[in-house]
């Protein structure tokens, strides 16, 4: 994570950035670790806020597309490479695609949950500032204080 913002852009109220690792081979792992953060700001909008909104629209669609083809085209689904040839395996695609999702959530929800106060500290300091950096992510992540009695 680069940046999060609530700031509005392109139809989004808020966004968080991170710069893409330069790599071309994804493993299991690594494709389950991006679902997880991909679900976290609805996760976390509604820890902090008890509702969700359509703002995570954006990021549960891209959180599918990517399980669909982890499963799919990656083979990396309980039942090896789907090639779906006929609408009973489309349709075993996109319900194991639906767990992969829903397992990225309930493991987002539990990170966060084990780590409330980081997230209220977080969420009151863009409150303030609309926009915070990596670096101050980063320490209010780890609940590092400053002087000021605040995580920076």
């Amino acid at each position: 994570m680069d940046k999060v913002s609530i700031l509005p852009r392109g139809g989004a109220l808020g966004v968080t950035i991170s710069i893409p690792e330069d790599r071309n081979l994804h493993n299991r792992h690594h494709l389950e670790q991006e679902l997880v953060v991909l679900c976290a700001g609805r996760a976390a909008e509604e820890l902090v806020i008890g509702a969700v909104s359509n703002g995570a629209a954006n990021d549960l669609q891209r959180a599918s597309e990517m399980a669909n083809m982890a499963v799919q085209r990656f083979g990396f689904g309980s039942g090896g490479v789907y090639v779906p040839q006929s609408p009973r395996m489309a349709a075993q695609v996109e319900g194991e695609a639906s767990e992969w999702v829903n397992s990225a959530y309930a493991q987002a929800k539990t990170l966060l949950l084990s780590h409330m106060d980081q997230l209220n500290d977080l969420a009151e300091r863009l409150l303030e500032s609309d926009e915070v950096v990596f670096e101050t992510a980063k320490i209010v992540s780890s609940g590092e204080v400053l002087g000021d009695g605040h995580a920076s």
